[in-house]
């Protein structure tokens, strides 16, 4: 109508209306008003219908009203009570015209937004999630290791995205129970899990501590410098993993080397002022000279450390087995006293029995394989130790 005929008030330049755009601009409004009648009609049946009924059976309401996905369905026995409803008044099938009117906006939203139930879902899954990540490191700070590890495994199983987070954390806690072929497992993993080119500088670490654990030099040698190499690149300092290194090195008869490492880990632990640190990886390195032929240089080194902690063993001890084996027994039994007695009596408890404080010491394989002296300064310590027995 209002194109056809309302263009009488345009300017007089503009063409009069004809007797087709009248006629169609009538057809239109007719049209329009028939159209806004019925929708009048159905806004006053729709909200005269009631919300409630108590002949609608006992199906609830929001399985009226909520939007269904294709495929969707009630329980079943919401599904068979809804029928039971319907069977015992028409007024029944009113609700559900009405609820088919109504569901159609949140029809169309559920199409931009999920389910309130879905996201109910996982929200109650990270909720699981997080208690069980809290509970596991608490079992692990405790040394709860086989809870520990339990718990890792459940997460593992409900957090599927950063499962390679898990088998590294897994991983740490076999490492810890000396489990150490099933630690790699889970590192190798947990490598294969992450993007190409993923490096994590705590995998590489505690790998490489399996990698000793097994007696695998090679391997260790090669994640500890993979680690160190990260490390540097990135600005941090290890002076620890420097050491293990070193450790690893004098496993493998590389001792020019692994004194290189020791030395390297006493710069960076006196310049963080880590005493302990510090006097134990120049007993490594002074170590590392004996086995180098260099003995007049072991020595100093050796004396130096026990100048500066009076309360080392492990440098009182070598002095021993190196006096013993130059036969200066005097030197050798005064360093052993001061190790075994002075420093460490062997009393464990107040007023308890005094053992062997260096009781250790006299054991090679523990001296090579944990400590790891070099196999000259072993052998010169067994035969102070078997001369004295």
């Amino acid at each position: 109508f209002f194109f056809g005929v309302m263009r009488t008030s345009w300017p007089a330049t503009a063409s009069p209306p004809t007797f087709f755009g009248v006629a169609w601009g009538f057809i239109l409004g007719f049209f329009g008003a028939w159209a806004l009648l019925q929708g009048t009609n159905s806004l006053q049946s729709l909200w005269s219908v009631p919300t409630t009924t108590s002949n609608a059976g006992s199906l609830p309401k929001a399985w009226l009203t909520a939007p269904r996905p294709r495929g969707f369905a009630p329980p079943r026995d919401v599904s068979m009570a809804a029928a039971a409803g319907a069977q015992q008044s028409s007024e029944a099938l009113a609700v559900g015209r009405r609820a088919a009117v109504v569901g159609m906006a949140p029809a169309v939203m559920g199409l931009l937004h999920p389910l309130p139930s879905l996201a109910a879902a996982e929200q109650d899954k990270q909720a699981e999630i997080a208690a069980l990540q809290t509970e596991a490191m608490t079992a692990y700070n405790r040394k709860q290791l086989r809870k520990a590890e339990q718990l890792f495994g459940k997460i593992m199983q409900l957090d599927t995205e950063n499962v390679a987070v898990w088998y590294e954390r897994r991983g740490q806690v076999l490492v810890d129970l000396k489990q150490f072929q099933r630690a790699i497992q889970d590192f190798d993993e947990a490598e294969r899990q992450q993007p190409a080119g993923y490096k994590s500088l705590g995998l590489l670490n505690n790998r490489a501590l399996a990698y000793e654990g097994l007696y695998m030099w090679k391997e260790a040698d090669l994640d500890y410098s993979e680690a160190i190499r990260l490390g540097q690149a990135l600005g941090y300092q290890q002076p620890y993993i420097l050491n293990s290194r070193g450790n690893v090195r004098v496993s493998l008869g590389r001792y020019a080397e692994a004194r290189d490492d020791y030395k390297e880990a006493v710069a960076i632990f006196q310049k963080s002022k880590n005493l302990p640190g510090a006097i134990y990886a120049q007993s490594n390195a002074a170590l590392c000279l004996f086995q180098l032929g260099d003995d007049e240089g072991g020595k100093a080194e050796l004396r130096g450390v026990a100048r500066r902690a009076a309360g080392s063993i492990d440098a009182r001890a070598a002095l021993a087995a190196q006096y013993w084996y130059e036969g200066a027994q005097n030197k050798a039994e005064e360093n052993w006293g001061w190790a075994c007695q002075k420093i460490n009596s062997g009393v464990m408890v107040e007023n308890g029995p005094a053992l062997d404080g260096c009781a250790q010491y006299r054991d090679s394989d523990w001296l090579g394989r944990i400590r790891r002296w070099p196999p000259v300064m072993v052998e010169r310590m067994a035969a102070f130790v078997n001369l004295q027995e």
